[in-house]
């Protein structure tokens, strides 16, 4: 009998990951960020980021950015091999964590109006809609609204 379990282990995230994090970005949304940017965005020390590894490979990640008492989650991102199978609610429960540990009473985030598995994921996290962002993202040429949604923590 084969042993089927995959081990999985949340960590936190380093400058020397930004190859690994930029091939999954530009993987799974439309619009990715360089390896250079992920250099840059991790070597700033206003944002946190945390990875799930399975068999030592990064398959999913979330980047934040906390000022004072609000934190944004600027990315989050898992491979689609690896989705449904609650990696992405995990990256958020951790993010929670760090946010109550460092004080935060509010998360944020933008999210596109029509990516509905992301909203369904947020607001299931605990994320309510607040506001929208007209022509926010730009996807396949076409001008597409952002939601924002906010948790209190």
């Amino acid at each position: 009998m084969s042993n089927l379990y995959t081990p999985k282990q949340i960590r936190q995230v380093f400058s020397s990951d930004a190859a690994q994090l930029a091939q999954i970005h530009h993987a799974c949304l439309p619009t990715s960020w360089s390896e250079q940017e992920f250099c840059e965005l991790l070597t700033n020390q206003n944002n946190f980021c945390y990875a799930l590894e399975t068999n030592h490979q990064i398959v999913g990640f979330i980047l934040c950015n906390q000022i004072l008492d609000e934190c944004e989650i600027l990315t989050l991102a898992v491979l689609a091999s690896h989705r449904r199978q609650n990696i992405a609610k995990q990256l958020i429960e951790k993010t929670y964590q760090h946010a109550k540990a460092q004080k935060v009473k509010n998360i944020f985030l933008e999210v596109a109006e029509n990516n509905y598995a992301a909203q369904n994921l947020y607001k299931t996290s605990g994320f309510i809609q607040i506001g929208l962002r007209k022509n926010y993202y730009i996807i396949d040429n076409q001008p597409i609204a952002a939601l924002i949604m906010r948790y209190d923590v």
